[in-house]
């Protein structure tokens, strides 16, 4: 660009003409004027070049921002992460489809401050891209304190009252996709355990909706580390797939804590609190009881062929059981299952099954209750054989006594031991959707096979009992 005339210039360049021939009419006058004229405009030209040029470089510099803008909110957003995650534990017993479907929001906020969380960070739904983070903090039996209490004991490292059940954590993966999403404000006191120690980012949301997030992994644990825990993945998004495994699994647990309680309360206040050898009384007391399956075995079935003993747990089909009886507190006992039809309809007749309390054991024929694809009425029918073994516990001392006094009033159905376990049944069978009719009909085929066409008092008086107890469980 050529270099603009100063107003000093023009000065000299008149001063030049005049100096030449100051008459305004001669030759060198008026060339000497047509010169500056056109040296004038040319400096107008050049002063509107530099003008034009100063706006035109405001213009682009604006249009450069503008593109950096652009390209800095464009980067920030492929910065976004598409998935992160999210962990909270809850008591299993209170796990529910409907609780997972629940949109999530922020939780422990700051009395002073409603902006912030208790610890001082910022309010929100807090989330890391950190998968192991979330699992390590958040999802590992913290947060519940879920236990069962039992006379003071030493647990190897202390006395306690107390037996601890697992907690349920729960992994979320969110989905950030058209989610709004940020990162907190950290306060300067805890900026140095920034996503508690490990790597990655945290993010937070003011809520998430259900259809933001899935359910990734249920963990049972009592705390970090511990050498029992129990995971599922869920697959295919079938929570409740998933819930039942981890529902039945904490009940296990909580059984073999209620008998580890029972254990406890069986030997000396010394022997609990000095903890020497309780590990090895508790294995003796298991063996006790395990014996008394074989011990039944031993006294009455030496004739019988193809006998097994099973664990409940064990049969194909006990979730379903366990599931029902959840908040009953049955223990996981074991079976004796019979595959010898001729033996067992000798000494039990037309039942398919059948209950001892002396010793305690549970009896059943192997071609109906060792399979998969058993009836609901069937599986009602070892409800009712469990009712008994645990009305026999809950008996005691008393349990001689009480079973002396029913052999000889020989009132089957109207004793309390079958109130409770007829009740149980029809409970469960209520529970699958049977209704009463159904139930009275599966009755009276019970009863047609259990009495002789001579015995019809005695059939119609039992019936009438047992109808008694369908109509009280069917009442509301």
């Amino acid at each position: 660009m050529e270099k603009a005339y100063d107003e000093a210039e023009i000065i000299q360049r008149k001063a030049k003409i005049l100096a030449a021939d100051e008459r305004p009419g001669s030759h060198d006058y008026e060339q000497a004027n047509k010169s500056v004229d056109k040296e004038n405009e040319l400096v107008y030209e050049d002063q509107k070049t530099v003008i034009d040029a100063g706006r035109q470089e405001r213009e682009d510099a604006e249009k450069i921002e503008a593109i950096r803008a652009k390209l800095a909110s464009n980067e920030i957003k492929s910065e976004l992460p598409k998935k992160l995650y999210r962990a909270f534990t809850i008591n299993p017993s209170k796990l529910s489809v409907e609780k997972l479907k629940e949109t999530l929001i922020p939780l422990n906020a700051n009395g002073s401050d409603p902006t912030k969380i208790s610890d001082g960070n910022e309010l929100g739904v807090y989330m890391s891209t950190n998968e192991q983070m979330v699992e390590k903090a958040y999802a590992s039996g913290c947060g519940t304190n879920i236990a069962i209490k039992c006379p003071k004991f030493h647990d190897g490292y202390t006395l306690v009252d107390h037996i601890k059940l697992p907690s349920c954590g729960i992994i979320l993966e969110i989905d950030t996709k058209n989610l709004d999403i940020r990162k907190p404000e950290i306060t300067p006191y805890l900026q140095g355990i920034y996503n508690n120690g490990f790597q990655g980012d945290e993010w937070i949301a003011d809520a998430i909706p259900a259809n933001h997030y899935k359910v990734k992994k249920f963990i049972l644990s009592r705390f970090a580390n511990d050498s029992e825990r129990f995971e599922t993945e869920v697959a295919d998004n079938n929570i409740e797939e998933a819930m039942d495994l981890i529902k039945t699994e904490f009940q296990k647990r909580k059984e073999a804590a209620l008998k580890y309680k029972e254990f406890l309360e069986s030997i000396p206040e010394q022997a609990r609190i000095n903890g020497y050898g309780l590990k090895r009384k508790w294995q003796k007391y298991l063996e006790e009881e395990r014996s008394e399956a074989a011990d039944y075995v031993k006294k009455n079935l030496e004739s019988f062929e193809n006998v097994e003993i099973k664990k409940l747990s064990a049969l194909p089909y006990w979730n379903k059981i366990s599931k029902f009886l959840s908040d009953k507190g049955i223990s996981d006992g074991e079976v004796v299952i019979i595959d010898d039809e001729k033996s067992w309809e000798s000494v039990y007749g037309s039942n398919d099954s059948k209950s001892s309390h002396k010793p305690k054991a549970i009896i059943l024929k192997k071609e109906i209750f060792n399979q998969e694809n058993i009836s609901e009425e069937n599986i009602s029918w070892l409800i009712h054989e469990i009712g008994h073994i645990e009305f026999y516990k809950n008996l005691g001392d008393n349990l001689d006594e009480y079973m002396d006094e029913y052999h000889k009033k020989r009132e089957y159905a109207a004793s309390e031991m079958e109130k409770a376990a007829f009740s149980t049944q029809f409970e469960y069978l209520k529970s699958v959707g049977k209704t009463k009719t159904e139930c009275l009909g599966f009755v009276e085929k019970y009863l047609n096979k259990s009495f002789g066409k001579d015995q019809k008092e005695a059939r119609r008086k039992e019936l009438e009992q047992i109808e008694s107890y369908i109509t009280s469980v069917f009442k509301y």
